[in-house]
């Protein structure tokens, strides 16, 4: 009854979902401004098509099982790089300075961090986790790193 699209902290989840329509509206503007044409277009069909083989089983799922089903959005996650690196490339053309490239990066960074991935484990680890051998400089560097993503990220 608790369960939500993306976890973590409320106004880094609202950020990350405002930059979805900036992303889309810089892309639309940016596009034949971008190098590597092939690429761009090569990454575009790969997002139409894999989305539309998604929606596709979804679909056909819905229509055998008679309830709705979902594919889960994780499928995505191969996709986000090179989605990330198109789009870093549409905002590289209107953040002209360095700084201010850093500053969009940081905070992109910071956003994209947040709710899970490999930093679930480390947050959520204990030391029953780790070999016995080495359990004292792992407990050690685990609760410092734990101490440090907390204050960052809130799952």
């Amino acid at each position: 009854t608790t369960m939500q699209a993306s976890a973590g902290n409320p106004v880094i989840r609202y950020a990350g979902w405002i930059m979805l329509p900036i992303s889309i509206v810089v892309l639309a503007f940016s596009w034949h401004k971008l190098p590597l044409r092939r690429f761009r277009y090569l990454i575009l069909m790969t997002i139409l098509i894999y989305a539309s083989s998604l929606w596709l089983r979804n679909y056909s799922d819905y229509l055998n099982i008679g309830a709705g089903t979902a594919a889960q959005g994780r499928y995505f996650i191969p996709l986000l790089i090179p989605i990330f690196a198109v789009v870093g490339l549409g905002f590289r053309n209107y953040l002209k300075r360095i700084r201010y490239q850093v500053s969009f990066l940081f905070i992109c960074l910071l956003i994209f961090s947040q709710g899970g991935g490999v930093m679930n484990y480390m947050l959520y680890s204990n030391s029953r986790w780790y070999w016995s051998d080495s359990r004292a400089t792992i407990t050690n560097f685990n609760k410092s790193t734990q101490k440090f993503l907390r204050t960052f990220i809130r799952l």
